[in-house]
């Protein structure tokens, strides 16, 4: 584990002071933040990538999960590599197009994935 002594980092940071005197308290540009980092103070969160116990994510997952058309505008990109993608997996365009957009994106993180793992 790393101690940070003095408020410094354990790396250089280019122009560290008139960035921490731009952002002030906040911690991300332009006052964005995504998630409070309380909300995931909680015991079940076993890796880095866990979401199960936040509850807003919770929310929101659930809420826009199955909603087709919030998946609809991304149809046309779909569209555009499952003929690509189906050969490189190895599968079927027929089978491809069976899956709900989460099922198809899994393939797509398979891909990816394959390609950079080998």
């Amino acid at each position: 584990m790393t101690v940070l002594k003095q408020n410094k980092l354990p790396f250089n940071v280019r122009n560290a002071d008139q960035i921490n005197e731009s952002l002030g308290a906040n911690a991300l540009p332009h006052n964005m933040a995504q998630v409070p980092i309380t909300e995931f103070i909680n015991k079940d969160i076993n890796d880095d990538v866990q979401d199960k116990g936040c509850p807003y994510i919770t929310t929101v997952r659930d809420a826009r999960e199955f909603d087709e058309s919030i998946w609809a505008p991304y149809t046309q990109m779909r569209d555009d590599i499952k003929e690509p993608l189906a050969a490189s997996l190895n599968l079927t365009v027929e089978y491809e197009d069976e899956l709900d957009f989460h099922k198809f994106e899994v393939l797509t993180d398979t891909d990816v994935a394959l390609n950079f793992e080998g």
